[in-house]
This record gives C-alpha cells, sequence and structure tokens, in this order.
C-alpha cells in the first residue's frame, strides 16, 4: 500500500478500485477467500476509502446538463466555463486535459478549431497502451454553451501561449489543476442544493456519455469517443435517467396492428 500511495502516488480511490477488482476475482477463483481477511491493514484502508470524500470515482452522480449554465456565471475567468463544456462535450477523465501530479497531457497545440469544429488531438490516455493518440471533434451548437464561441473567447485571453504551454490555464497563467476542477464541479454542485461529495470530474465523464447516450449515439461511437477498452467499461458510466426510466413501461406495449393479423385454417 505504501508503494502504490507513495511511488505510484495512486489516489485512495485508484487503490480502492484495484482492490475490489482482486477481491472480486480472488472470491470467484477456486480459492474462495477473501485477501483482506486477516490483514488489518487492507481492511483499515478498505474502511477509510469507503468513507467521506474517497470513496471510489465510479460511484460519482452524473452531472445532469441542466447544471452546465451555472458554469457561465461561476467566474470571470474565460476559462471556467470552457472546462465545464469541454469535459461534458468530449466526457475526458481529468488527468486528460488537466494537470495532476504526473503533469499535463493536453498541450495548447492539441487543441485547435477548424472548418466551426473544435477539434482535439488526445496523446494518450489510460486505455491507450500504444500510445498512438486519438482525435475527437464537436461542431459548434450556437448556444451559450458552444465549444467553438468558448474557445475563441478563452483564446483571446491568452493571445500569446506557447503551443507548448498546457491547454487550460488561468488568466494569471497558473495552469489549471485537476483538484480546481473538482472544486469548481462541488461548487455548481452545492448551489445547487446537491451533497458536493456525491460529485466530482467523473460526473462530468458520466453525465456527458449518459446525455449523447440519451439522444441516440451508437454505442460503438460512445465507446471510441469515451477512449473506453470495452462496453463493459462504458456501461459503468451510464446512469439511467429516473424520467425515461418512467416511459418505459409505456414502450413495452406493442402498438395496434393497421390490418388485422391473417387466420390460418387447420389443414383438412
Amino acid at each position: 500500500m505504501g508503494w502504490a500511495a507513495g511511488v505510484r502516488r495512486l489516489r485512495a480511490s485508484t487503490i480502492s478500485t484495484y482492490i475490489a477488482a482482486v477481491r472480486h476475482f480472488w472470491h470467484r477463483s477456486a480459492l474462495r477467500r477473501d485477501p483482506s481477511a486477516g490483514s488489518p491493514l487492507v481492511g483499515a484502508l478498505i474502511a477509510s476509502v469507503r468513507s467521506g470524500d474517497a470513496r471510489p470515482g465510479l460511484f460519482r452522480r452524473a452531472f445532469p446538463a441542466g447544471w452546465l449554465a451555472d458554469a457561465l456565471t461561476l467566474s470571470a475567468d474565460p476559462v471556467v466555463p470552457l472546462l465545464f463544456a469541454f469535459a461534458f462535450s468530449f466526457f475526458f477523465r481529468v488527468s486528460e486535459y488537466a494537470t495532476t501530479d504526473r503533469g499535463v497531457i493536453l498541450l495548447r497545440r492539441h487543441v485547435t478549431v477548424a472548418d466551426g469544429r473544435l477539434v482535439v488531438n488526445v496523446p494518450y490516455s489510460k486505455t491507450d497502451k500504444e500510445r498512438r493518440g486519438s482525435l475527437h471533434a464537436r461542431d459548434g451548437t450556437g448556444t451559450a454553451l458552444c465549444l467553438v464561441a468558448l474557445w475563441h473567447a478563452y483564446a483571446a485571453a491568452h493571445p500569446r501561449a506557447a503551443p507548448e504551454s498546457p491547454a487550460f490555464v488561468f488568466l494569471d497563467g497558473r495552469p489549471v489543476s485537476d483538484t480546481a476542477v473538482n472544486n469548481f464541479i462541488k461548487s455548481v454542485a452545492a448551489a445547487r442544493g446537491a451533497d458536493p461529495l456525491l460529485y466530482s470530474s467523473h460526473s462530468m465523464r458520466a453525465g456527458g456519455v449518459s446525455a449523447m447516450y440519451s439522444a441516440g449515439a451508437d454505442v460503438a461511437l460512445l465507446i471510441r469517443e469515451g477512449r473506453w477498452a470495452s462496453i463493459e467499461g462504458l456501461l459503468k458510466y451510464l446512469r439511467m435517467d429516473p424520467t425515461a426510466a418512467a416511459h418505459l413501461a409505456g414502450r413495452m406495449v406493442l402498438p395496434a396492428p393497421h390490418a388485422p393479423l391473417p387466420v390460418f385454417q387447420p389443414l383438412a
């Protein structure tokens, strides 16, 4: 545990996820034993990461699309509404666009505007083992949260930004960190009367992909755009909308046929 936290610098939520996976597959094996049984250290770690703000990210609530408008008034810095629209529209992991303790992946040269679209060339991601990178684009919407318009406003505030600088920085030049992103999201949740502990950067990823799925996007497209290694990974992030679920019963009833069904007589 000390090596994972100190050397690999993994977060408590990441360690918790790994432990849960090990326990699951160990339980499914022929041994049928819990590897944490009789180990106070592992037991204490599991208990600690299950409490408070250290719960695994996959259990975060999805960020509702209706909350995005609050990002426009959250800060006078043009990077803030851009971050919300960017994370929700591309459902990126926060480590792919913000600075972390391991540095920064997305640079200014990786984000461009072409043919009315915001184009992002991600050098690599968590599931990109071969480090080939991936290209993603979103059209301008013409709304208040239009990615293209927000990027132009942000770029105008940083006209001399170097191509090798972080893609997202504050007006004072500080790179936007993953901690700052999470604080912004929690601020919106609190303003909406929700528990901030239930929302984080994972909420943007879950909210964005859930919204696109509800809009009818193909599952294969979502897996590609979300950079998931499998459909199982995607399903962990999809959140069922209670309103949509309320109409499922009506959709299960077959409509009446326009013409009577043919009647087949038995053979004589």
